[in-house]
């Protein structure tokens, strides 16, 4: 029976429309097979739903795999090398986008990418107009998310800018580099930073740069953060001073608080007075030093972002795993940049909060969007009221506040000649121009960056300039000049553009002294003047040490912790069973099917040798087909491989699904029809058909080719659908907008079972990220939830009856990226990961985990218990509430307070805790992971009463409430 899709296919477009979408196949791709394409365009296979104006529906093509269809509606260049489109969408509901586009060219030598930073320091915030303009921006977008407390507003994460660290703090959030030859990088950037004085043999971890006082590590403060630190009285700071070379000298100590940071250098603030030596003198030398991951090797400028939306030309959906919640996730204006494979900078602007013209997009939406634009890696920026585009100096997309909002940075391009003082950059609101073959500069701001006094007369449109006794005057469009009353000609005489006088560089620069210098390979001018070049360095351009390091958040976000990896996890957690290792960084697994005889199939997806592995029990690779950028794979019995090729940009370039044998030849294959159909997952049948899903349906597809049944009622991101015993089909949604749902289809195409997104019953969704879901002999359904850490087994009537983690596996390791997580019948789970390092490995990790029972009641909590040697580590808010008390929480001091019958208060990292002020002592201390409070039991039962047995052996926990409380056990779920 065919299920009429729920989706538009549009195949007519207006002639000479430009257009992206996934009908536009380049024309060197191998066209499909005539077979595939006759039954691509059969009935059965094809039927359209229109839903759109007609006036749509004939202007865009097919819409990508997040339902958006683009075209072009304006293009024009900017400048050399900088083009600016405006670009019109329709989204999976019809609502309208208006998208604003800019690409830049790196192999122009006069283009460069650059953050800018508000014009009051890193706590500052101003209007994007105003900051693009001081650099004479060409083009323009707001920056990095911030945070406002106590009248300041902090970048997010890192931000680094000519070499030197602005602000710094750990969150595991990607960010956008720039090296010094203009190579854009993307990923995490994890960096230790500290502050050494050589002399003393010591050297000090730095834990944050310009942010408040917080966490156990020193702080540092540089003039980018104020004239003074604003510590509290009775703080130890260590005033450092510019010296030569990158090196500091110390200028003092002081306890007083509120220190002044000298210029050029900077203070560092100790939270434990005992972690500073008395015995450091004044004037002893002192540096920083930067220690990061090779892959930011000759990194310049840094700016923080998230989330990590296109890797590898693949759209990327993880902002849930990044930290982003609720509306955040839903339809909002948007800021992305990214990179193409030929070297351009993309620049995109997504406007939104406004019917009728445009609605936004989500974040995942947003990632597909911008690898249909043609991004080969790319992050999101601040969005929402912060999203605006500037074009020449004009607001060119439209945000959704009826006020520019000030931001705190933003992301400009540059088109202009580098002009040199003495070493250091200089920028001007008008830049530098060649007029006449000559290089033109604003006259004000090139003499007063020389030390003269500029004076500027209205009515004879005259400009007279004095310094260390030289005078010099000229006149617009005048070619003479006086230099101390005698007269001179000049090549060009002085312009007046946009508001500023352009004078000849080389005039300016020899009339009072100075030695001007043109460099052609790149185009620069170097100028050094009559007091020569100034050394002072500040302390915080680091020396820099490359290495494979591996940092990574553990607990508290405020503080980073290096890690040492060892192949296998923590020997405390023995629940790992199994580890195949893969030592490439340029590719990653994102899919596991197990093999018998303990083997197994990987696809790894990378910008560098994307493949389809077999892999052997010592982590070996016994077979390979590829290169290809796959979504799944399957081994068949007749030992074939099933492969579904996504269509991603690179090889190749269509998406299908093949039946591989052996040798690597292709013996079956189908095509969907659009790259809108990029086949996420495919299974062989018994009867030789073959189960194909796509992000919005599922095709039954015999032999010939041919489509004889699907269904596609609702989906939005569709990842995986299986054959169950009884005819049906069970299919994993992961949605667009956190709307994720497993649900059983029969060959009708009525639901007859799901979870999440509505589950029968009404209970609260509990899937964030699900990838895989299997059916148990018992009826049971057991999901795969990478976004939560967790397998959830939910029964027949759509109940959660079980829910086992494996997130706490993982806290030794420093993990960047879950990207895949699958089932296993006894239990366990095979799962995918990345780490900081950027190496990537696959677990199997067995199913025990800790379960919780309250007055015979199992307890279900969003975060797990964990163990802890013979020990147990509870949630403490969620366990809290449960027996009624209450949790308070103290950021600055760590203290973590449960106030029930009693109270019970500890400081996080530390076993001695108080019971209503009488010392107690813990087997294990509190701490932080992912975010939540993890508690010994005996704090619980302290605070509450309540009795409380931890069974190591079953890891069971029992807990019965006092008969005096009166509270009756949580409902389960």
């Amino acid at each position: 029976m065919l299920i009429p899709r729920k989706r538009i296919i549009t195949s007519v477009v207006l002639a000479g429309s430009l257009w992206w979408g996934s009908a536009a196949w380049p024309s060197e791709a191998l066209p499909p097979p005539a077979e595939e394409m006759r039954a691509a365009e059969t009935p059965a296979a094809v039927e359209q739903a229109p839903s759109l104006p007609v006036q749509a529906e004939l202007s865009f093509p097919p819409p990508n795999a997040a339902g958006i269809a683009l075209r072009v509606r304006e293009e024009r260049e900017v400048a050399p090398g900088v083009l600016y489109r405006v670009v019109d969408g329709i989204n999976r509901e019809g609502q309208p986008l208006v998208v604003h586009v800019l690409e830049a060219d790196l192999t122009n030598p006069l283009v460069e990418p650059r953050p800018v930073v508000a014009a009051g320091g890193v706590g500052s915030r101003e209007s994007l107009a105003g900051m693009a303009g001081r650099y004479g921006a060409v083009a323009a977008i707001n920056g990095g998310f911030f945070s406002s407390a106590n009248g300041l507003s902090l970048p997010v994460g890192n931000l680094m800018v000519d070499g030197q660290v602005l602000a710094s703090s750990p969150i595991r959030r990607p960010s956008v580099g720039i090296t010094s030859g203009k190579e854009l990088l993307f990923g995490y950037f994890d960096a230790a930073l500290e502050v050494e004085l050589p002399a003393e043999d010591l050297a000090w971890p730095v834990g944050r740069v310009n942010r408040p006082l917080g966490g156990k590590q020193p702080v540092l403060y540089t003039p980018e953060w104020g004239t003074n630190t604003g510590t509290p009285a009775g703080t130890v700071e260590l005033l450092a001073e510019a010296g030569e070379d990158g090196q500091g000298r110390v200028a003092g100590i002081s306890r007083e608080g509120n220190s002044p940071i000298p210029p050029g250098g900077f203070v560092l603030v100790f939270p434990d007075a005992a972690d500073l030596p008395e015995n450091v003198k004044t004037g002893e030398w002192v540096r920083v030093k930067q220690t990061y991951h090779r892959l930011w090797e000759g990194v310049e400028h840094l700016l923080t972002g998230g989330p990590l939306l296109v890797e590898e030309g693949r759209p990327v959906l993880q902002a849930e795993a990044e930290g982003f919640t609720g509306t955040t996730l839903g339809r909002n204006p948007r800021t992305a940049v990214g990179r193409t494979p030929e070297a351009r900078v993309l620049m995109v602007v997504v406007d939104g909060r406004q019917p009728g013209y445009s609605a936004g997009v989500t974040l995942e939406e947003l990632a597909y969007l911008v690898a249909d634009l043609g991004a080969q890696e790319a992050v999101g920026l601040d969005g929402g009221g912060s999203s605006q585009m500037l074009i020449g100096g004009e607001v060119a997309n439209r945000p959704s506040e009826t006020s520019l909002r000030t931001v705190n940075t933003g992301f400009v391009i540059l088109s202009q000649i580098p002009v040199y003082l003495d070493g250091r950059r200089l920028f001007f609101d008008v830049p530098p121009r060649l007029i006449e073959g000559r290089t033109m500069v604003p006259v004000r701001a090139i003499f007063e960056s020389l030390g003269a006094e500029v004076t500027w007369q209205e009515e004879t449109r005259q400009v007279r300039a004095t310094a260390g006794g030289r005078e010099v005057r000229l006149t617009v469009d005048d070619p003479r000049a006086e230099v101390d009353g005698v007269a001179t000609t000049l090549d060009v005489p002085a312009t007046w553009i946009d508001g500023r006088v352009l004078v000849p560089l080389r005039f300016v620069g020899e009339a009072l002294g100075a030695r001007v210098t043109w460099r052609s390979d790149p185009p620069m001018v170097e100028i050094e003047s009559p007091r020569g070049r100034e050394v002072g360095v500040t302390g915080l351009r680091p020396a820099v040490r490359v290495e494979d390091i591996h940092l990574y958040a553990r607990g508290d976000a405020a503080e980073a912790e290096e890690a040492v990896y060892s192949p296998l996890p923590d020997p405390r957690h023995q629940r790992v069973v199994a580890e195949w290792l893969e030592s490439s960084t340029t590719a990653h697994p994102n899919f596991l099917s197990p093999l018998p005889g303990g083997g197994i199939l990987a696809v790894l997806n990378g910008h560098t040798g994307p493949s389809v592995v077999e892999l052997d029990r010592q982590g070996q690779v016994v077979w390979s087909y590829g290169p290809v950028q796959a979504n799944s794979a399957q081994r068949l019995p007749n030992g074939n491989t099933l492969i579904t090729e996504s269509g991603a940009p690179g090889e190749p370039l269509i998406p299908r699904v093949v039946e591989v044998n052996p040798q690597g030849e292709v013996v079956w294959s189908y095509w969907p029809g659009t790259r809108a159909d990029a086949p996420r997952y495919a299974e062989r049948l018994p009867g030789g058909d073959t189960l194909i899903t796509t992000p919005t349906r599922v095709l039954q597809v015999n032999q010939r080719r041919q489509v004889f049944w699907e269904y596609g009622e609702g989906f939005l991101n569709a990842v995986q659908a299986t054959r169950l015993s009884n005819g049906n089909v069970l299919v994993v949604d992961q949605g667009i907008r956190g709307g994720a749902r497993v649900l059983e289809v029969d060959a009708a195409g009525q639901v007859v079972w799901q979870y999440g997104d509505g589950t029968y019953g009404g209970e609260i969704n509990q899937l964030r990220r699900p990838t895989a879901a299997v059916r148990m002999e018992n009826g049971n359904t057991v999901i795969a939830d990478v976004g939560s850490g967790r397998l959830l087994e939910v029964d027949l009537r759509g109940k959660l009856v079980r829910v086992t983690g494996f997130d706490e596996v993982l806290s030794a390791l420093p993990v960047m990226n879950r990207w895949y997580a699958r089932p296993l019948a006894d239990g366990g789970v095979i799962l995918s990961l990345s780490f900081t390092s950027g190496r990537s490995t696959i677990l199997q990790v067995d199913g025990r985990s800790v379960r919780s029972y309250l007055d015979g009641e199992w307890l279900f909590t969003e975060s797990l218990p964990v163990t802890e040697g013979e020990e147990v580590l509870v949630p403490a808010r969620e366990f809290a509430h449960a027996l009624g008390a209450e949790v308070h929480w103290d950021s600055t001091t760590r203290t973590l307070t449960l106030v029930g019958t009693s109270t019970v208060v500890a400081v996080l990292g530390e076993v001695e805790a108080y019971l209503d002020g009488q010392p107690l002592q813990l087997a294990v201390a509190p701490r932080l992971s992912g975010g939540q409070a993890l508690v010994p039991l005996a704090m619980l039962t302290g605070a509450t009463g309540a009795e409380a047995a931890w069974d190591a052996e079953t890891l069971t926990i029992t807990i019965k409430k006092p008969a005096e409380s009166g509270l009756a056990a949580p409902a389960q779920p």
